[in-house]
């Protein structure tokens, strides 16, 4: 189960990059966590996303991951691994994968400033 931080996090998250709101996003969160409670491994996620994102969409998939795993200022290595073969199992290089995760802790820090001043 994710701490409320993560979940806070992940509703901001699946707002911002897909347009969702009110029941939808409740819908969503509630599918992901279904999913993730029947989960025996990775492949049936990634196959899906195989199936359904181009290239890009992929990379920004890996993006919202790293927010994920930034959101209670923590990473864990499981977290880690996870993006890191989630990554591998939907095609996305890792030169993007690195960059996802310095675009997505720079934004971090740069709001952690902003909230300092």
């Amino acid at each position: 189960m994710r701490d409320e931080t993560e979940r806070a996090r992940l509703r901001e998250v699946l707002a911002a990059s897909y347009a969702l709101s009110g029941n939808e996003l409740d819908e969503i969160v509630k599918a992901g966590d279904e999913a993730h409670n029947e989960a025996v491994d990775l492949f049936a996620f990634t196959s899906v996303l195989n199936r359904s994102l181009d290239e890009t969409a992929k990379i920004e998939f890996i993006g919202i991951l790293w927010e994920m795993v930034y959101a209670d200022g923590e990473i864990h290595e499981l977290e880690d691994n996870i993006v890191w073969r989630t990554a591998e199992l939907i095609g996305v290089s890792q030169r993007d994968r690195v960059l996802m995760r310095q675009r997505v802790r720079d934004e971090q820090d740069a709001d952690e400033d902003e909230q300092g001043d």
